[in-house]
């Protein structure tokens, strides 16, 4: 058995974003991380005029690590859902691995991976609303703020659901 670090790291990411509630998720990056020091506004890198807020900044980073070990599973299995032969063929007309790969694995596996890519991209937006439990002024939040207001709850609720109906219907008809 070969030791591969990188295999490690992919295996302890994808289990604990995969194995772990995404609401826990936005409340350990927006809460946990300042407390070790980790700014998520970017400021260092953005400058202070550029600088994110903190609950979006934490958002991002939330909703594309959860997101991203969803996708690397998804873009696994399709890879290996590929025959072994194929590989077999690749590096017997001369290809490298990489070649291989790139040449002849990839081009099948994409057209696998595109549908759950695509479920996952809808599931990315409809995840999102969870980012107002952190205070992030996305579209449930927006929600909660006009009920606070105007007291009613079913209509704006009414209009939430069909806002984000229509964002993912659309996005799933288009992919």
């Amino acid at each position: 058995l070969k030791f591969n670090p990188l295999k490690i790291f992919a295996t302890i990411y994808t289990d604990i974003f995969r194995n772990t509630p995404l609401l826990v998720q936005f409340f350990f990056i927006y809460f946990g991380l300042v407390q070790v020091g980790i700014d998520l506004t970017f400021e260092n890198i953005l400058g202070e005029d550029r600088a994110l807020e903190r609950a979006y900044g934490s958002a991002v980073v939330a909703l594309g690590l959860n997101s991203g070990a969803y996708q690397t599973e998804i873009i696994r299995s399709g890879i290996q859902a590929i025959p072994a032969g194929q590989m077999e063929a690749g590096r017997s007309i001369g290809l490298t691995y990489l070649q291989s790969m790139r040449f002849v694995i990839l081009p099948q596996a994409i057209r696998i991976v595109i549908p759950p890519l695509g479920n996952e991209f809808i599931n990315l937006v409809l995840n999102s609303s969870l980012a107002s439990a952190i205070g992030y002024s996305e579209l449930t939040r927006q929600g909660k703020l006009i009920i606070g207001i105007t007291f009613r709850t079913f209509w704006t609720w009414s209009l939430v659901l069909i806002f984000y109906f229509a964002i993912t219907y659309t996005l799933s008809n288009i992919l």
